[in-house]
């Protein structure tokens, strides 16, 4: 706004002025503003590259993100998958455990029947002789 007063005010002036100065001052103006244009162009082109020079630095920010993201979740599934093979092995051993616990458990319970079938028969035979030798000890 202010340069357009101070344009203004020029132009007056100059309108006062011979036609070789108004002239003069015009070229001037020019030139000016011709300078004007082109820091404006190289402005323009700097941004434009500055933008340019943005935009692949997110593209390879973006990319090793993306990577690093890629490679973290394949540890994730190597990790659970070996997790999970532990998990099923670990399982297969305890249900052998069990297994080989319950046989067990079976065998004694069965040592445990012929023990008390023993248990009774010697009884049995114990009070069997013992009631035949108080017999004898009676006559």
């Amino acid at each position: 706004m202010r340069k357009q007063q101070q344009e203004e005010a020029e132009e007056d002036q100059a309108s006062l002025l011979p036609i070789k100065n108004h002239i003069k001052r015009i070229e001037e103006m020019l030139v000016l503003l011709n300078n004007d244009l082109v820091n404006d162009d190289k402005d323009i082109e700097k941004n434009r590259q500055d933008i340019r020079n943005l935009g692949d630095a997110q593209n390879k920010e973006r990319t090793q993100l993306h990577n690093s993201l890629l490679d973290h979740c394949h540890k994730i599934v190597t990790d659970m998958r070996e997790l999970n093979q532990q998990s099923k092995t670990e399982t297969y051993n305890l249900k052998q455990q069990l297994s080989c616990l319950n046989q067990d458990k079976i065998r004694l319970q069965q040592n445990l029947i012929v023990l008390e079938n023993k248990v009774i028969e010697t009884d049995k035979d114990i009070g069997f002789k013992r009631r035949n030798q108080q017999l004898n000890k009676k006559k």
